[in-house]
């Protein structure tokens, strides 16, 4: 766009996410820059972006590149960060009020079970509580045969969207079971978490990056089974420490759709009053249509 090019130049990327941080310093040094990766740990900080002919700010906070912090005649590229989020009126349905005890508790997921699903841990879950249903709704394409030993498991399978709020409401816990060690879940931010606190769930994850700033606030995180289905445990007897129904459902509203829509408009007007949108499409001629109608309107 600016003809500038980091070939030959010193490049300092501040933020080391694997969804901006670590890609930006990839690509930078495939295109030949000098590439230094920062953190919240480095020391001598502002010496080190001073020295920087190409300064990236990728931690998703404003204003954390001071004046200071910039040689003269340095290029400053502030990356805006605009995360999942949920549709808050829709999942907020499935908030039926304070739970009734169950005969059987429920403990439930709903997405995509596929290679980067963590089954391993959600069947351990299924032998620490042979008197819970394990309710695992989505499409699967991996772990069938290993889920399907254990008599407490149910597999749903894949529901349309405007059935999901009935086996949302059944949820006395809600998991976010991905294997965190895969590239894939490293750089994922789960849209789940924040349609589960819409509904006012306790919520039991793997220990997701995108995740770990909301540790012990808005859910418990464990990649060790034990200490998973310990997390687990404590919810189903209401003993946990997590954010109250108010501040659940709050922080929910604060991440509606509309509300990253409004922070998409702001970002991408600072930087093109105009701009331009490709559509990628593939024999889906009505969708492609439906798409374009709403960029239209």
């Amino acid at each position: 766009e600016y003809g500038i090019s980091p070939a030959g130049k010193r490049c300092v990327v501040l933020g080391r996410s694997n969804i901006v941080g670590k890609p930006m310093a990839a690509l930078l040094t495939q295109a030949d820059g000098t590439v230094t990766l920062c953190h919240s740990k480095t020391p001598d900080l502002v010496y080190i972006t001073r020295q920087a002919d190409i300064l990236v700010s990728a931690v998703g906070k404003v204003n954390c590149v001071t004046a200071d912090m910039v040689k003269d005649g340095a290029v400053v590229i502030d990356v805006a960060m605009n995360r999942n989020g949920t549709e808050f009126n829709y999942f907020h349905q499935a908030w039926q009020g304070e739970p009734e005890k169950k005969k059987r508790p429920v403990i439930g997921y709903y997405g995509a079970i596929a290679e980067w699903f963590n089954a391993d841990i959600v069947c351990r879950c299924a032998q620490r509580f042979p008197d819970c249903d394990i309710v695992l709704v989505g499409n699967m394409t991996a772990h069938r045969e290993q889920l399907e030993q254990y008599k407490n498991i149910r597999l749903i399978g894949e529901v349309p969207y405007a059935k999901l709020l009935p086996w949302l409401s059944s949820f006395d816990v809600c998991l976010i079971p991905f294997d965190a060690s895969t590239d894939l879940i490293k750089a994922t931010n789960p849209v789940k978490f924040y349609e589960y606190l819409s509904a006012g769930k306790k919520i039991v994850a793997t220990e997701i990056p995108e995740l770990m700033p909301y540790r012990d606030q808005f859910a418990y995180l464990e990649n060790d089974p034990e200490k998973f289905c310990d997390a687990v445990e404590t919810c189903l007897k209401q003993t946990d420490t997590l954010a109250s129904l108010e501040e659940c459902f709050a922080f929910a509203e604060e991440n509606d759709w509309d509300a990253r829509a409004q922070v998409f408009e702001q970002e991408a007007l600072a930087v093109y009053p105009k701009i331009s949108i490709i559509v990628l499409c593939y024999n889906q001629l009505e969708y492609t249509k439906k798409c374009v109608e709403s960029v239209v309107n």
